[in-house]
């Protein structure tokens, strides 16, 4: 049994819910950063005077930073380690932030919010990873789903403070607020987060042994005389990561997830950027636009919820599956609610609950795709590749706006990626039980220790 199984298969210490508490703050305050362009949009549309069009930009342009982070910086997870990369792009998101207060027009917001996404997206895989790694085996689908609670709760923190302060102090407000905001997370950060065993022992820096053993008497597990052997620890090459990555045995379950996870976001994302508006345009009230996200994110909240209580007791893989199809039905009744305004407020919690119940399950099980050799980078590789199809999405929906698709129509096609997302996750189960990736019956992920 290595290091990181017997800390899976022992008892939570305070020490590993500090860490895991730290990593809920981080994903709080990228929640806040990434949805507070749904919210400020009505008051930012009005006063630049803005076309669906620039809508989609302006709500996609953190997206398409996201994107760039979670493929580039994603990979100096393995290489300089897991806590350095995060506290650096944290205070990416932090500048980005503050220049977005002092953003001109919207050529120069786009750019500022792409760089506050580059830091998110930077930051998203070894968060991850470190609640996957601190977590114990009985809890792990607990703690990931409280973790992924974080972003839906900063999108609701930033539908209540932005409902607070643009009115008084105008859009800008926001902004400063993120800014302030993030930087404390970093002070705490900083102090709290501690760095990933399966880095200090297959990456070996300076003083190793030294850290590792801090953080094992920190969880009352007994110290080290010496690191696991090379064979079970290693520096590995970025050349060996791509194999396991894209090797014969993994590639198409790769490609796989990043099609499923994809799909996912592209609904995912064009319901928390465009729910907002689309409650506007129908009623032409946009405080009950800004009400409808904020309900959309509250849906979140109990969705992580809902389903790290569930996973006690049902396979997370079939609860990913399930919540994922339950997903298209729900997409549908909130298009034909439109013209009821009490019915769309409802369906907004159910979107959210379904789609985050669905994110927790692939942030559940993505990490343990990949050996340690490649579990950053293969996971943010997936995160990444679900941006792709977040950032586009929202694009999409402003130019079909544009050419006269009217958003009911919209949140029905929502449907479709939700039920492809599920089709292709039964998919990567099937090819994973027929080469034997899985004990006979069971459906959660196991780590892979093989291109």
């Amino acid at each position: 049994m290595d290091l990181l199984e017997k800390i899976r298969a022992g008892k939570m210490s305070k020490f590993q819910v500090g860490v895991i508490v730290t990593c809920f703050l981080v994903n709080i305050i990228e929640g806040f950063d990434i949805f507070m362009m749904a919210f400020v949009m009505p008051a930012l549309s009005a006063t630049w005077n803005l076309g669906p069009v620039q809508i989609g930009y302006l709500l996609s342009a953190a997206l398409i930073g996201m994107t760039v982070g979670s493929f580039a910086l994603s990979p100096l997870g393995d290489r300089i380690g897991r806590r350095r990369l995060i506290l650096a792009c944290l205070g990416v998101v932090a500048v980005g932030m503050g220049l977005s207060y002092l953003a001109a027009d919207p050529t120069q917001l786009v750019f500022l919010r792409a760089l506050t996404g580059l830091g998110v997206g930077g930051t998203m895989s070894s968060v991850s990873v470190l609640v996957s790694e601190y977590s114990t085996e009985k809890h792990g689908g607990l703690t990931m789903g409280l973790y992924t609670t974080g972003l839906p709760l900063g999108g609701l923190v930033a539908g209540a403070v932005i409902g607070a302060t643009v009115g008084p102090w105008g859009w800008r407000s926001a902004f400063l607020a993120g800014a302030l905001a993030t930087v404390l997370v970093v002070a705490v950060a900083s102090r709290f987060l501690s760095e990933s065993l399966d880095f200090l022992t297959m990456k070996r820096p300076p003083n190793a042994l030294d850290r590792v053993n801090a953080i094992l008497l920190k969880m009352n597990h007994p110290a080290l005389t010496e690191l696991p052997l090379r064979e079970q620890a290693g520096s590995p090459r970025f050349s060996e990561v791509l194999r396991e990555i894209f090797g014969r045995r993994m590639l198409a379950i790769t490609v796989l997830m990043w099609l499923s996870f994809g799909m996912l976001q592209a609904a995912y994302f064009s319901t928390t950027s465009w729910t907002p508006q689309a409650l506007t345009f129908a009623t032409g009230n946009a405080q009950l636009g800004v009400l409808a996200g904020s309900l959309v994110s509250l849906g979140g909240i109990l969705g992580s919820v809902v389903f790290a209580v569930l996973s006690v007791w049902i396979p997370k893989r079939v609860l990913t599956i399930a919540f994922l199809g339950v997903a298209a039905v729900i997409y549908v009744g909130f298009s034909a609610s439109l013209g009821a305004v009490a019915v769309a407020l409802v369906l907004a919690v159910a979107l959210g609950l379904v789609n985050n119940a669905s994110i927790a399950g692939f942030y559940t099980l993505g990490p343990r795709v990949y050996s340690p050799v490649a579990r950053a980078t293969g996971f943010g590789w997936i995160l990444g590749a679900g941006r792709i199809a977040s950032f586009a999405a929202p694009i999409v929906v402003g130019y079909l706006i544009g050419a006269g698709w009217s958003i009911q129509t919209i949140f029905i096609a929502f449907a479709v990626p939700m039920v492809v997302s599920s089709v292709l996750l039964v998919m990567v189960t099937a090819l994973e039980r027929r080469r034997s990736m899985l004990p006979q019956g069971e459906v959660a992920l196991a780590g892979n220790t093989s291109a």
